[in-house]
Order: C-alpha cells, then structure tokens, then sequence
C-alpha cells in the first residue's frame, strides 16, 4: 500500500496544474499564445526575448517581440497543443509542446525565469519537426 501511495504521489507531480503548465506559465498565457492574442503573451515577456521562429530569429525588446510573434502568429494558427514535457531548475523552466500550424507537426520551445511577482519568457521557440 506504501510502494502505492510512494508512486501515485510521484506520477501526479509531473502531472500539469489545471491552471496552466505546471511551474510557472499561466494559464492566460498559454492560452493567450494559442488563440493569437500577443498583447496578453506580452505581459509575460522579459524586458529582452529571444525568438526563433519559422520566419526568423533574434533577440528582441519585448516591444519588438510582441510585434514579430503578432505578425507571425496572424499568419500561423496554433492548434491541437500536445504538452510533452516541462522541466524546472532553480528558477528557470523549459516548457515543451506540439502545436500543428496548416496540420504540420511544430515543436514549441518556452523557457521561462521566475521573477519577484511572476514568471518572465526569456526564450521562445517554433520549430518544424522533421
């Protein structure tokens, strides 16, 4: 009964909180990531985001980032989110999805810093799986 109750206890705790990923990305955020809507994403923008995506990649104030996830997801809709994986170290978590834009496969990369009142995207990624 204890090897029971040892193993439920750790299967739940990869499980993902019913608001949002299990760490640190609000279920706002995510949400707001798959419906399109970058002025709610941006919130949650660290002053300095790096983006790789699909059309292109750099490094960007969270003003510039808002305006280059925005043009990239009017053109790109994600859907059918799979989350793979998320893992946390210290502060920081890499969270891993499936999303499909035009039914391919894309693998979608967020790695996040924990701040003082809430968590901060330092990186975001949308690649093609292959």
């Amino acid at each position: 009964m204890t090897v029971f109750a040892v193993l439920s206890v750790a299967l739940l705790s990869f499980a993902q909180n019913s608001d949002g990923w299990k760490y640190q990305l609000p279920k706002e955020c995510w949400d707001a990531m798959l419906g399109g809507n970058t002025q709610v994403v941006a919130k949650y923008f660290a002053p300095s985001v790096e983006l790789s995506l699909p059309s292109g990649s750099g490094i960007y104030s969270s003003k510039q980032a808002t305006v280059v996830l925005g043009e990239f997801l009017t053109k790109s809709t994600l859907s059918k989110p799979e989350i793979d994986n998320e893992r946390q170290t210290g502060k920081s978590t890499m969270m891993i999805a499936t999303v499909y834009i035009a039914d391919k496969p894309y693998r979608l990369y967020i790695l996040t810093q924990q701040g003082k009142t809430d968590c901060q995207i330092q990186k975001l990624r949308i690649e093609e799986e292959k």
